[in-house]
């Protein structure tokens, strides 16, 4: 039986997760975290064998996070749940170390399939993130300006998309608001736009970011 710390920002869909994983003959028991810095802790001090991780851009990321525990426990098995189904996200949270990715509309034999792939050292990937992560072979998603983008830079250019102000990234992130300006400015370089209306327009253009649709409207509403 396996040990799990179920790390969830939402106390309905965490208690939901945790009844669910309980409920099962697998699990022997679940601990929980809210954000990704008691996620760290926890999983020094409970050393669970199985992590279910649903992150936003809140904080560190989930890429950091994910190495972070990696170092400190090689024998652990990260699941990463995630509404970011598009390319680049699912290949680097891989490559990050995790051993399975979910997305927004995996069922419960998703997240029990992904526990009993881990448990066993072999790799899961729902149906709806590997057809995004299959787009990579056709020659539009192989053009990709976000490819070039960095962990780092791909966070931040979500949290922009979604609305959020420098200094509000800055706190977050526990970086300067001139660091996080130095980032949005290396961004939009790299996708050679002119400001976060054009980086949301691409955003949505190569199918990087569904949330990008209900930012535009908003934003056109406003205007």
């Amino acid at each position: 039986m396996s040990k799990i710390l179920l790390v969830e920002e939402y106390s309905l869909v965490r208690a939901g997760i945790k009844r669910l994983l309980l409920d099962h003959e697998m699990i022997s028991s679940v601990d929980e975290a809210v954000e990704s810095g008691e996620a760290l802790i926890k999983a020094r001090e409970t050393k669970p064998d199985i992590v279910v991780m649903n992150l936003g851009s809140e904080h560190l990321s989930v890429f950091d996070v994910t190495r972070r525990m990696l170092a400190s426990n090689k024998q652990l098995k990260i699941i990463v749940l995630t509404n970011q189904v598009d390319e680049p996200f699912p290949s680097r949270i891989l490559q990050a170390g995790a051993m399975a990715c979910l997305g927004k509309r995996s069922s419960v034999n998703d997240l029990f399939s992904a526990i009993k792939a881990a448990r066993a050292g072999k790799r899961y990937v729902s149906t709806d993130m590997a057809q995004c992560m299959a787009k990579q072979t056709t020659a539009t998603a192989q053009a990709s300006p976000f490819m070039n983008l960095s962990n780092r830079e791909l966070q931040i250019m979500f949290m922009f998309v979604k609305g959020q102000k420098v200094q509000s990234i800055a706190d977050k992130l526990c970086l300067s608001p001139k660091t996080v300006s130095t980032y949005r400015y290396r961004i939009f370089s790299k996708l050679d736009v002119r400001g976060d209306v054009e980086m949301t327009h691409m955003a949505m253009r190569y199918g990087v970011l569904e949330e990008a649709k209900m930012q535009m409207t908003e934003y056109r509403k406003a205007s």
